[in-house]
């Protein structure tokens, strides 16, 4: 069972729907990475890629307990 698992649909939808009320910015924040490690692995960099898609203007990752590498 999963309880607000991720969906690229979804991410869209919400966007959409929090921009057409009016919001001036989009932050998001999703829990992944292996814990204590800064690699990031490939689900992350594809996610981050289809949040920023939907046109998200700031993306922030939590769970690795360490710093990691940014892009802006």
């Amino acid at each position: 069972m999963h309880l607000n698992a991720y969906s690229a649909k979804k991410i869209n939808a919400d966007i959409d729907s929090a921009k057409k009320q009016g919001a001036e910015y989009i932050i998001t924040y999703i829990h992944w990475g292996p814990i204590n490690t800064p690699i990031i692995i490939k689900n992350q960099f594809r996610r981050a890629q289809e949040i920023a898609d939907a046109r998200a203007d700031y993306i922030i990752g939590s769970h690795p307990h360490v710093i990691m590498k940014y892009d802006i």
